[in-house]
């Protein structure tokens, strides 16, 4: 066999062969691209499934968070209308004309004193209630059969309305925002029953 003909045989061998190689690495490399497109989508899908279940649980979050802050709102709407209705109370009893006033005070007195206490007032009493107040509070124990008290006197702050009953350390709270206290915390759910029932 001439050498021609070897050599001839010998390239259409390497053509077969880089021929199959380039086959086979082609295959190779296609079955590479599919396998990395379906890793690529299967990553891909669960990317999106994990931000969805993020934002599902984002989303619920801030719908609690926002249901919350509504209620504390009207919560702190109903607690606003409750104060201002025992706030209206104590404007009303503080607006009382001087006369119902000195009542009420000489009332209280007889009530709660049982002799020789100092009956404190607001500074804004003076005016209203005058300088016969002290004797208008001893006649009216005296007619209850309590003996007198041992004086009046005005502080220098306001009390609100009302006043203190003081002997011996002990003090007698009887003035209007401590009574309308009392009240509210014995009155406020029944208040806000009222105000806020369904219809």
């Amino acid at each position: 066999m001439p050498l021609e003909d070897i050599l001839k045989g010998i390239k259409e061998k390497a053509r077969a062969s880089s021929q199959d190689i380039a086959d086979a690495a082609e295959e190779e490399a296609a079955k590479r691209v599919r396998a990395a497109g379906e890793e690529g989508r299967d990553l891909a899908r669960g990317i999106v499934a994990e931000a969805q279940a993020k934002a599902a649980a984002q989303e619920l979050v801030a719908r609690s968070r926002a249901l919350s802050q509504a209620r504390q709102m009207v919560l702190k709407e109903k607690q606003d209308l409750v104060s201002a209705v025992f706030d209206k109370a104590l404007a009303s009893l503080q607006a009382t004309p001087p006369a119902e006033y000195t009542d009420v005070l000489l009332k209280a007195i007889v009530q709660n004193a049982s002799g020789g206490e100092e009956v404190v007032l607001g500074r804004e009493e003076e005016e209203k209630l005058g300088a016969i107040f002290a004797s208008l509070a001893n006649q009216e124990l005296r007619e209850a059969g309590k003996p007198a008290i041992a004086r009046v006197i005005f502080s220098s702050g306001s009390l609100g309305g009302g006043l203190l009953l003081r002997k011996g350390g002990i003090v007698t709270n009887i003035t209007f925002p401590a009574a309308l206290k009392k009240i509210r915390d014995e009155l406020e759910i029944d208040v806000a029953v009222l105000l806020f029932q369904e219809k």
